[in-house]
């Protein structure tokens, strides 16, 4: 039976996700074990904080997992890679990263 976790992250922008812009983001997952990834799927969505009177739309353009960090130094961690595009017409000022990894 497969096993899914789950992570979710909160991002300020003070500027505002400005529509037409994108953000990427690196997110380092702690391994359970040697050979965690193996056969692994992961799925992100993004979401604006809802606000009254505005239309904030945000959309995850590509995903990807990767088995460990290839910078020398670093502890091997896998690493998710995620591009997540403000599609508006209005820019959130918070929005959130949920990834789902799934483990047969």
């Amino acid at each position: 039976m497969a096993t899914v976790d789950h992570m979710h992250l909160e991002f300020f922008e003070a500027a505002g996700f400005q529509p037409g812009t994108t953000r990427k983001k690196k997110i380092y997952v702690p391994a359970a074990s040697p050979g965690f990834f193996v056969q692994t799927a992961v799925s992100a969505t993004a979401a604006p904080f809802s606000a009254t009177n505005e239309d904030r739309q945000l959309r995850v353009t590509t995903e990807s997992i990767k088995a460990k960090d290839p910078n020398p130094g670093s502890n091997d961690e896998p690493v998710v890679r995620v591009k997540v595009e403000s599609i508006g017409p209005d820019a959130p000022l918070i929005w959130y990263l949920n990834l789902s990894i799934v483990d047969p």
